[in-house]
């Protein structure tokens, strides 16, 4: 066996003949210890929550404020020539591009694992719970483990998603076109005797650069009812900026040239009797968002094999409008299994969980969810570190939006103890596929605590 399981029985046998502590240290001490950093914890916490709480303003939503360009009504140019008429451009194209911001509202940010990095089962020679793990555990995958009966661990983490692409497009360099309104109603007519609308054939062309950035402050913990038995709570505090800017111009037809005299359509560079060609708006919204619950229940727990259903339910208290949550309640049940086999001094951990969620879109689709991949811990200088590797996707199962139906990303990221039960991590997740809305990458850093 590892050398971790060496010499964890040295230290129970030890503990035994001296009955004392296997740390050494009273437990009035431990107490003590204990609740320093849990005040600490809780205020670093507060901290950051009162700093991302800033008020929602009653402006526009997030999911608004592209077709908000121009006015929100489309574009309105000034007429020239022999052919005065209504000069608007229609919006439509705006609208279709906002299903970006409807693909924003839908993406799952990383969850870090309920478990934590700290399980623990109770040894009957000592009479008390010693730690059961040779890892730290996966980052946002699930392990079967649970805490240990009445445990209790809390962590914090914070996510920074900077959104790149849409589908493969680049979020600044994105091209709409706007279209002539019918004025005639018969569409845009051939060049006649009696002078046939042609110039509803000119266009606009908007370039548009977009950025929308996500800061996630996580807060978490999970308790343990009972030896197999865990339930634990994540609750998310969201800001989203979002900016989106457009510089505009007039694709005239080939059909101008039938007039002659000035252009039919120009753009009034002060904005007053029509729009200018550049605009530009910008917002940040700041919530809770969508709160989960969750809980597991270990069914095995063999050396080489452990397996534990759980349950996940999303509770809808993001304000969708802005991008925080998704307005239907949400529930997962999922499967999660593992193995376990020495390597190198160490311990290396595959694992695999894979779910079905209810509800995971803005239009109640649901989709099958899954992370594949393994955990590695060792002791290093006396401290436990633990490397995490997976490969985390998911796949709509109705297709009702065409909106990242299939989306792959890989995730790389370290944890490492460094008092007790007390643990730093940081991890990196890049895409594998091109499908949605996607960030070049995305970072995240928490803490947890066990407390016993």
């Amino acid at each position: 066996m590892s050398r971790f399981y060496g010499s964890l029985q040295g230290n129970r046998a030890e503990a035994a003949r001296q009955g004392t502590p296997k740390s050494g240290i009273s437990p009035r001490i431990k107490y003590v210890k204990k609740g320093v950093f849990l005040s600490l914890f809780s205020g670093v916490f507060f901290f950051l929550f009162i700093f991302f709480c800033k008020p929602l303003k009653a402006d526009t939503d997030l999911i608004d404020l592209i077709p908000s360009l121009y006015g929100g009504d489309g574009v309105q140019l000034i007429t020239g020539g022999a052919f005065p008429h209504n000069a608007h451009f229609q919006a439509d194209a705006l609208t279709e591009l906002s299903q970006l911001a409807t693909a924003a509202s839908e993406i799952a940010f990383p969850i870090p694992s309920s478990q934590g990095g700290f399980t623990f089962e109770f040894d009957p020679l000592l009479n008390e719970f010693v730690k059961s793990s040779d890892s730290l555990g996966p980052i946002f995958a699930e392990r079967p483990q649970t805490v240990g009966k009445n445990k209790l661990n809390l962590g914090f983490s914070y996510t920074f998603i900077d959104f790149t692409r849409f589908n493969s497009e680049d979020l600044d360099d994105l091209s709409v076109t706007f279209t002539h309104r019918d004025t005639d109603g018969d569409g845009p007519d051939l060049p006649s005797i009696g002078g046939g609308y042609t110039f509803e054939r000119d266009t606009v062309i908007a370039d548009l650069s977009i950025e929308l950035k996500s800061h996630i402050v996580s807060f978490y913990g999970t308790y343990g009812i009972t030896e197999n038995l865990d339930v634990g709570f994540l609750i998310p505090v969201i800001r989203n900026e979002m900016e989106v800017s457009s510089i505009a111009r007039v694709n005239e037809h080939s059909s101008r040239a039938l007039f002659g005299g000035p252009d039919l359509h120009v753009f009034d560079p002060l904005g007053i009797n029509g729009d200018a060609p550049i605009d530009s708006i910008k917002e940040e919204k700041t919530g809770i968002g969508d709160i989960i619950l969750r809980t597991k229940y270990n069914v095995l727990n063999k050396p080489r094999i452990k397996i534990s259903p759980a349950l996940e339910i999303r509770l809808p208290t993001g304000e969708d409008a802005n991008l925080m949550g998704i307005a239907r309640l949400g529930l997962k049940p999922l499967l999660i299994l593992s193995t376990n086999m020495s390597l190198w001094g160490g311990v290396l951990n595959p694992h695999l969980n894979i779910g079905y969620e209810v509800n995971a879109g803005a239009k109640g689709q649901d989709e099958i969810d899954y992370t594949v991949g393994f955990d590695y811990g060792r002791e290093v200088y006396g401290d436990m570190a633990t490397i995490a590797i997976d490969v985390i996707g998911s796949h709509e199962t109705q297709k009702r939006d065409n909106i990242g139906d299939d989306i792959v990303d890989a995730s790389v990221g370290i944890k490492c103890s460094f008092y007790e039960q007390t643990l730093l991590y940081v991890n990196v997740q890049f895409p594998l596929n091109d499908q949605g809305l996607r960030a070049d990458v995305i970072t995240t850093v928490g803490c947890e605590i066990g407390l016993r």
